[in-house]
């Protein structure tokens, strides 16, 4: 059976059509799917970066919680010296996750280095030194 020209064009008009909708409904999903999985991405990332700054901030806060003791006893004994304070600031050194250097700075010059005195640390103006 023969068809017409004019019905085979429809057929394959209709044919196009429904290949270029289901071309466009595919890119469609693809693009939306992509969406989804960056911001599941970035919801992840926002996640790990939290953690990773709470981390840092309890790490910090701890070590603060630590010198504080050492302040507190020097602060609660003044006539206490180097010797009597060194193992507290030895035992802060050792809990401590980001401590590095221990001193005291009365009058603001750095005078008392319980840990390893560097020789050039000693003697720096506390409130004229460089901060980083």
């Amino acid at each position: 059976m023969k068809y017409s020209l004019a019905r085979r064009i429809l057929t394959y008009g209709i044919a196009l059509v429904c290949f270029g909708c289901s071309i466009i409904g595919i890119e469609y999903a693809h693009r939306a799917h992509v969406t989804v999985l960056l911001e599941d991405a970035r919801a992840e990332q926002a996640l790990r970066f939290e953690l990773s700054r709470a981390q840092v901030e309890s790490i910090i806060f701890r070590d603060i919680y630590l010198s504080e003791s050492l302040a507190t006893y020097i602060a609660t004994q003044p006539e206490s010296n180097a010797s009597d304070w060194e193992p507290i600031a030895r035992l802060m050194y050792e809990k401590s996750r980001a401590i590095r250097n221990i001193g005291l700075a009365p009058n603001d010059i750095l005078s008392k280095i319980p840990r390893k005195p560097s020789p050039n640390r000693a003697g720096i103006q506390a409130g004229t030194a460089q901060r980083f």
